[in-house]
């Protein structure tokens, strides 16, 4: 049997980020998150001891999404500087050298859904190709394609911001 203390250390604190940079409040992310570990508690008892990563993801995405139709609100837009891991970063001077944030964050939240999204989970929260086909219910192949075009697009739309 999966040991759900076990899976609550591993998985929860990135799980918590993931729904704070979709909801921005830390409230709802907190019960989301909590919300996520019953649900998976349910499915132990249940004999489904296939939880990884991206499963949580999904459960906890899902959750979100069911907040914000309750509660007839847009979805809020991700913000770049909370979705990059401080301790994984280069140093202020580093990266205001190499790239501007607030470019990175306005190109970002221009993209259409699925580029964004494909890009956070892949770029900033370093899933796995697998990982990330599980968690949007679509193939590994195309899981490579929808990155390939979200990567060009976004080098696309950043260049022409650097020069606007």
């Amino acid at each position: 049997m999966l040991d759900i203390e076990r899976l609550y250390s591993d998985i929860s604190k990135e799980l918590y980020i993931y729904i704070y940079k979709l909801s921005g409040n830390k409230d709802i992310s907190e019960e989301i998150v909590q919300e996520t570990f019953f649900r998976a508690m349910e499915q132990i008892l249940l004999g489904n001891e296939v939880l990884n990563k991206a499963w949580f993801y999904t459960v906890g995405r899902n959750l979100f999404f069911d907040y914000v139709r309750r509660q007839h609100r847009q979805e809020p837009s991700d913000k770049i500087e909370e979705l990059i891991d401080k301790s994984s970063t280069p140093s202020d001077s580093e990266l205001s050298k190499s790239i501007d944030r607030k470019d990175i964050e306005v190109v970002l939240n221009s993209m259409k859904e699925s580029y964004k999204n494909i890009l956070i989970l892949r770029e900033f929260k370093e899933l796995s190709y697998e990982e990330i086909a599980k968690f949007m219910n679509i193939s590994v192949g195309q899981v490579k394609i929808t990155l390939f075009r979200a990567r060009k697009n976004f080098k696309k739309m950043y260049e022409r911001r650097l020069k606007s």
